[in-house]
C-alpha cells in the first residue's frame, strides 16, 4: 500500500507503508505526513507549506484526532471532502487509472519494483494533465456543492 500526494502540477510524495498493512493515524502523523511537508518545502522553499490546503479522503487515519491535531498544529488548512464519494479523490479518478494503464499486465517481483514503477509513471505525467485534471476535480466538487452532495450520473 502506498500514500500519494499530489498537486495542481504534479507529484508531491509516495510514502510507502513498509512494515504495516493499514494506515494508522501514527503512521499518517509520524512517517508519512512529515515526509510530505518536507517534499512540499523543497518545492516551496520561501513559502515552505504555508498556505497549503490539504484534501484527503474520509478515512479513520485522516480524521483521527491526533491527525487533525498534528495538522492543526502545522497550520495546514483541510478541504473537506463529502461522505462515500470516492469519485471526488484526485488520486482514486485520475492517478490510479493513469498509472494503472500504463503497468497493465506488467507483473513485480517486489513491492520495491511496484513502488518504483509507480513513481516513474506518475513523475511522467506531463503538467498539463496534471492542470486539467485538478480542472475536472474542481468541477466534480462543484458539482457535489451544487447538488448538495445528492448523487448525481454523469453528464
Amino acid at each position: 500500500m502506498i500514500a500519494v500526494f499530489v498537486h495542481r502540477v504534479g507529484h508531491v510524495a509516495t510514502i510507502p507503508l513498509v512494515t504495516q498493512s493499514t494506515v494508522t493515524s501514527a503512521w499518517y502523523t509520524t512517517e508519512c505526513l512529515p515526509r510530505v511537508l518536507a517534499s512540499v518545502a523543497e518545492r516551496r522553499p520561501r513559502t515552505r507549506h504555508r498556505g497549503l490546503l490539504l484534501h484527503h479522503d474520509n478515512a479513520a487515519a485522516h480524521r483521527a484526532a491526533a491527525t487533525q491535531d498534528f495538522l492543526n498544529g502545522e497550520r495546514i488548512q483541510q478541504l473537506d471532502h463529502p461522505p462515500y464519494s470516492p469519485d471526488l479523490a484526485p488520486c482514486d479518478v485520475f492517478v490510479f487509472l493513469f498509472v494503472k494503464s500504463k503497468l497493465c499486465g506488467m507483473r513485480f517481483n517486489t513491492s520495491d519494483l511496484t513502488v518504483k514503477a509507480f513513481l516513474e509513471h506518475s513523475e511522467a505525467i506531463p503538467q498539463l494533465e496534471w492542470a486539467s485534471m485538478f480542472q475536472k476535480w474542481f468541477h466534480r466538487m462543484q458539482k457535489c456543492i451544487d447538488t448538495a452532495g445528492e448523487y448525481f450520473e454523469k453528464m
